[in-house]
């Protein structure tokens, strides 16, 4: 038995050392699966069966139990309320793990180990290999026969460090009467490089002493990676940090404790070795006693477990959501402060021995949350959005009660007939009587394909009086790609409108109603479904980056919500006419469709084709509000229509240039308020508004401006941390407006659809925007390809892909070109191998019977070769620019040998592709930690610099914490003497 585990083993009675590695998720977990899984696990991994037979450990106990406990009533603050959680694995004698099964609404896993068997990076091999039997993949054993002793005598003579005072203030007072032990938990947004030089700083400046010290556990596993063990390879170092001190020297000096190899200084250990147990216990507890009475080698004991993908810890029936750690202060140490970094989060657990001042544990965690995380940075007054809406019914109830109260007022017109309110619902009730006898109901999606018409009206309110979800298709959409839809969505029927049913084609189970046969009042009286709250008003689809399009699902409340805050934002009433410009299949057309019906306003149907006529029809017609994307603002712009009517104008959908709100205010008038309104489908519609001010929004772009009622927007870096005003962030969505998520695709749903620290559901538009001065949004751009074609979202992606399906076309690509203002897409294509070589407007009539108009790039070109950067990625630069577009401009690349091959090393220190990281990547955003940074620094200096120069090389690492880039390592290789080749 190793003198560490005869340590934990003597840990005093009632405190006695347990780790523990919690799951937290969503979904379902089977109790018999997960025995399942822990019995395969339990082979590949025999620490976890391990029973004391004398000075000896033999894998020979029982496979570790799985309890079911009461989730629901665990605190996961305080981790009060499950007493599971409190002392030794429960079981046969002798038992040293177990597993909690988290039963209720918050379902997850608790692996507990007796500390005597097992570190906390051993618990995570155990956890893993149970998650990877639970999603049916090969485990892979943990049973490496390796002790920490045996990387102690191979790594040979180490550095001992210097003589460390015999008294040390501890970081908190350790309490004189210990009651056992309280648990207490934050969740901080995002991830920090160098945490825990971080934490322990905020540590030392809350406790208002001169200097603490701390005990950083440090996992000796790193100095061999193919050992797989459960065992104990922990050990710790020390570091100290002043009050008011700089974080980086508390990192400087730890990687400098790590590059010395300190953990592997192993003291002589006769007090380990030979003492009874029980000895060692009661000197344990004199040892407590003594560091309670006068500080005496009293430290906090600071653990950083590291990164948790929750990818890992997930099953096909439960999401994990969050991953940390519970452990027990060790005797001596006033706290035990653990750190996990898993889902964008940073989960910090503090073990505090209880009988003492209880409330400074709270006010330590707060002061280390306030320092990773300042609160003037997660709260902004613009997210003060908190409203009782005056009527929170869905729209299908406001409607019916419009209908009662104004039942002869217009609610629809067009060129060749007009609706009134009375006439709406019995149109729309012979619709939904249709879809009922079909068997129609809450839960369905129905397909509404049809023109900007009345019909298409009359659809769509009857599909949501029947309580289902419409799915609207556009009537110039290819035939191929609306059968997809239909079948994506699994809708059991589709309501077409004529001609569009000659040619259509549907899904095996899908029905066709044509919606120009139905009566234009029901046969009988139409029961009044009344959808619940969370039922799917709509599902829209957009562009997606895996080559298909995603189904967004809006449920009625979102809907609710966002027209209440619309009809009072741009004050839509009785005397509002809204006209439909965009199509079916664009999601702006809610407001049109919606806003006004539960109003008492009128929809404005225009004809068909968008055109300079049809624009004119409408604003002759008394259109006073309109909903458009700047694109159709720029078309009325340059064709010079105006109307003294219009009132406000909603511009949404694209980028706002500050030149077309300046063409709109001259054309309409200054008493029209010309709005900036903001919004992607997955939030329904729109979350934020500006009203345009010449005076005031001087820049190119016009501002989105603050969340509407019961929404909120949050600003966060790469690393999910708040940024500071001013600087560029990624928009998270938040509020009762968020979709559901995807349709069928639970893994789009949870890469797009997270949490922040506080529990709120966000989605990440994947739109950089930063807070102006004024306390308003403006967007500035995106971080990744996709890019608005006439307000309609497009990932290039999936039209390259779409486009390789040609027979003819061995790789293509699409990327994105400026003409003018405007954004087009350009086609690149190199034809297959072996077979004819198609023309580009062959190309062009493909991609046209498979997308949607605005996803058809504007030019095709065929290429020899689609060139490549250095990152391995499309390097639209050397591509042949299409007359008329412009080049853009494209990432920083690696440039010269010293750099391709530092890039090279940090993708297999980081375990990454290579064409992740181009020459300013910062290696801490691809989940660098102080420890790879050390192997990687390790890994440049023996590959590239001249063995004279390792030692200063390595001496400068300091200069690489500031600036962790493949350009800056580079720099300073060469500035060294670096190694005659650099391959």
């Amino acid at each position: 038995m190793l003198p560490v585990e005869r340590w934990f083993l003597a840990y005093p009675r009632g405190r006695e050392a347990v780790v523990q590695l919690v799951v937290e998720g969503t979904g379902v977990l089977d109790p018999e699966q997960v025995r399942a899984a822990v019995r395969v696990a339990a082979q590949a991994c025999p620490g976890t069966r391990l029973r004391r037979r004398g000075g000896r450990w033999e894998a020979t106990g029982p496979v570790p139990a799985v309890v079911a406990v009461d989730g629901d009533a665990l605190d996961r603050t305080t981790f009060e309320g499950l007493p599971e959680l409190r002392g030794l694995p429960a079981g046969p004698k002798g038992t040293t793990c177990e597993v909690l099964l988290l039963t209720g609404a918050r379902p997850g896993l608790v692996f507990r180990a007796d500390h005597a068997v097992m570190d906390a990076g051993g618990c995570a091999l155990w956890a893993a290999a149970v998650f990877r039997a639970l999603r049916g993949e090969a485990v892979e054993p943990a049973d490496s026969t390796a002790t920490y002793l045996d990387l102690v005598r191979a790594a040979g003579p180490v550095e001992r460090p210097g003589e460390l005072a015999r008294e040390w203030p501890p970081p908190v007072p350790m309490p004189q009467r210990r009651t056992g032990v309280l648990w207490r938990r934050r969740t901080v947004d995002g991830t920090f490089p160098a945490v825990t030089a971080k934490v322990a700083q905020a540590v030392a400046d809350a406790t208002g002493l001169p200097r603490s010290r701390f005990g950083v556990s440090v996992d000796m596993r790193r100095h061999d990676r193919s050992i797989r063990s459960t065992a104990n390879f922990s050990k710790i170092v020390t570091v100290d940090a002043e009050a008011g001190g700089d974080w980086q020297a508390v990192y400087t000096d730890l990687l400098d404790v790590l590059r010395r190899k300190q953990e592997m200084v192993v003291l002589p250990d006769t007090f380990g070795q030979r003492l009874p147990i029980p000895v060692m216990r009661g000197a344990m507890d004199g040892l407590e006693k003594l560091a309670a009475k006068r500080g005496h080698l009293a430290t906090g004991t600071l653990t950083h477990l590291g990164r948790f993908e929750l990818a890992e810890c997930s099953t096909p029936t439960f999401e994990a959501l969050s991953v940390l750690t519970l452990t027990t202060p060790a005797p001596g140490s006033a706290l035990e402060l653990d750190i996990v970094e898993s889902g964008g989060h940073t989960e910090l657990t503090l073990g505090w021995w209880a009988g003492g001042s209880d409330e400074l544990a709270d006010e330590l965690l707060d002061a280390v949350v306030e320092a990773l995380s300042p609160r003037e940075l997660r709260e902004w007054a613009g997210n003060d959005t908190d409203r009782e809406l005056r009527d929170a019914r869905t729209v299908v109830e406001q409607f019916r009660d419009q209908v009662a109260r104004t039942p002869h007022a217009p609610a629809v017109s067009s060129r060749t007939e007009d609706l009134s309110y009375a006439e709406l619902d019995r149109r729309s009730d012979a619709v939904t009587e249709a879809l009922l006898a079909r068997g129609v109901g809450p839960g369905s999606v129905v397909g509404v394909l049809a023109d900007r018409s009345v019909l298409a009206v009359v659809a769509v309110w009857g599909v949501m009086k029947a309580g289902a979800a419409y799915l609207p298709l556009d009537a110039k959409h290819p035939a191929e790609r609306v059968k997809w839809l239909l079948g994506s969505a699994g809708a059991p029927v589709c309501l077409a409108q004529r001609p569009h049913d000659l040619g259509l084609e549907v899904p095996e189970g899908c029905g066709v109603v044509i919606l120009d046969e139905l009566p234009h009042a029901p046969q009988e009286p139409v029961p009044a479904v009344v959808p619940a709250a969370a039922d799917l008003a709509y599902v829209i689809y957009t562009s997606g980056s895996t080559g298909q399009p995603k189904g967004v699902e809006v449920p009625h409340d979102a809907l609710a919500n966002y027209a209440e805050w619309c009809a009072d934002e741009y004050g839509v009433d009785a005397t509002s006419r809204l006209p439909l410009l965009v199509s079916l299949s664009f999601d702006v057309s809610g407001i049109s469709l919606v806003v006004p019906l539960v109003r008492g306003g009128a929809l404005l149907v225009m004809r068909e084709e968008l055109n300079h006529l049809a624009l004119q029809e409408v604003l002759d017609a008394g259109a006073n509000v309109i909903a458009l994307t700047p694109s159709h603002l720029d078309l009325i712009s340059r064709l010079d229509l105006s109307s003294d009517a219009v009132r406000v104008l909603i511009v949404i959908g694209e980028q706002f240039r500050r030149s077309v709100a300046l063409r709109a205010r001259e054309l309409f008038g200054p008493g029209c308020r010309v709005a900036n309104h903001y919004g992607p489908a997955e939030a329904t519609i729109g979350v934020t508004s500006h009203d345009f001010d010449p005076d005031a929004d001087t820049g190119p772009v016009v501002p989105i401006g603050n969340p509407g009622y019961n929404t909120t927007a949050f600003l966060l870096d790469p690393d999910g941390r708040f940024v500071e005003p001013g600087e560029p962030g990624e928009l998270y969505l938040g509020g009762v407006q968020l979709a559901r998520g995807y349709r069928g695709r639970p893994d789009l749903t949870r890469a797009r659809f997270t949490r922040l620290a506080d529990g709120r559901r966000v989605y990440r538009t994947g739109d950089i925007a930063r807070l102006l001065p004024s306390g308003e949004l403006e967007v500035t751009g995106r971080i990744d390809d996709q890019v608005k074609i006439l307000g309609h979202r497009v990932e290039p992606t999936e039209v390259s892909q779409t486009l390789e399906r040609h027979p003819g076309v061995g790789r293509a690509t699409v990327v994105v070109r400026s003409r003018g203002a405007a954004k087009v897409l350009a086609a690149y294509a190199v034809p297959a191998a072996g077979g004819p070589v198609p023309e580009p407007t062959e190309l062009t009539a493909y991609l046209c019977a498979r997308l949607p108009e605005y996803m058809v790039p504007a030019t095709m070109q065929l290429v020899d070769d689609i060139p490549l950067s250095v990152n391995g990625k499309v390097d639209a630069k050397r591509l042949p620019v299409p007359p008329g577009a412009e080049q853009q401009a494209g990432p920083a690349g690696v440039t010269d040998e010293v750099e391709l091959a530092v890039r090279a090393i940090w993708a297999d220190v980081l375990g990454v592709e290579a064409d992740r990281i181009d020459r300013e990547t910062d290696f801490h955003h691809l989940g660098g930690t102080s420890l790879t940074l050390l192997a990687m620094v390790g890994a440049v200096a023996g590959a590239l610099v001249a063995p004279e120069a390792e030692e200063a090389f390595t001496a400068r690492i300091a200069e690489i914490t500031r600036d962790p880039s493949v350009r800056r390592v580079a720099d300073l290789v060469r500035s060294a003497s670096p190694v005659s080749t650099h391959a």
